[in-house]
């Protein structure tokens, strides 16, 4: 097939014989024009894409300063959970962590800006103490309903 639409030429071809009707032939240049017109077509779709996602985008990176701030909330609060569970459960291992914590601190690997400020960790230790309070008098109150705990 490729025949049809170039002609073949390699080192031992006179060179009088090259010319242009000799390299492409009429079904080389229909080939060659659709791959033409395929990357101009190309190009618009992706010119016009752009601008229409331009404007999302500038509305989407308007929006990264709350969700970055809600992840660092939600970040302090996990990691504030997870803390006290080490703590309950594995006094020791929370000492290490206490350590790996305070050496990550000194080499600057924790990044202030990362992190929630005191009265937002203040605010979600608060909440989560009280959660866990409310949860275990629900925990004692269901005990005692069935009669396990008096």
């Amino acid at each position: 097939m490729p025949h049809l639409c170039f002609g073949e030429v390699d080192l031992q071809t006179p060179l009088d014989k090259i010319t242009m009707s000799y390299i492409v032939k009429p079904l080389g240049w229909t080939m060659l024009f659709l791959a033409f017109v395929t990357i101009i077509l190309f190009y618009i779709f992706t010119s016009i894409l752009a601008s229409r996602s331009a404007k999302d985008l500038k509305e989407f990176k308007k929006t990264i300063p709350e969700v970055q701030k809600q992840y660092i909330v939600d970040s302090a609060r996990e990691r504030y959970i997870a803390e006290l569970d080490i703590q309950e459960t594995n006094p020791a291992d929370y000492e290490i962590y206490l350590m790996q914590v305070q050496k990550a601190q000194e080499q600057g690997l924790i990044k202030p800006e990362f992190m929630a400020s005191d009265e937002v960790l203040a605010d979600i230790k608060k909440e989560v103490d009280e959660e866990r309070a409310v949860a275990a008098a629900e925990k004692l109150a269901a005990r005692r309903a069935r009669g396990s705990v008096q």
